[in-house]
């Protein structure tokens, strides 16, 4: 069994511009073992870039935002990190650990 250091479980996010919402990633999932690397590739405008920043808390809010689904840090020495719902504060918080 693989020890999972990042879980990335059906996540979606959206852009609303002009009263309009574009859905720029639909239900991705994937996980990343202990010591694995993982690439992502896809054609352009296909949400490589957007998963990314919404994963290290980048994502610019507004106008994007996290509508559906998880994304679960496991460190090691500590309980996991639901990084989806962290404020900006908590967000803050964990990186200067």
């Amino acid at each position: 069994m693989i020890d999972n250091i990042l879980e990335v479980n059906h996540l979606s996010v959206c852009f609303e511009l002009d009263h309009q919402t574009t859905q720029a990633v639909n239900s991705i999932s994937f996980q990343v073992g202990r010591g694995q690397t993982l690439g992502i590739v896809g054609e352009s405008g296909s949400g490589k870039s957007v998963t990314a920043l919404a994963g290290m808390g980048l994502l610019p809010s507004p106008p994007g935002r996290i509508t559906q689904g998880e994304i679960w840090l496991k460190p090691v020495h500590s309980d996991p990190i639901n990084l989806s719902n962290l404020s900006e504060v908590e967000r803050d918080r964990k990186s200067t650990r």
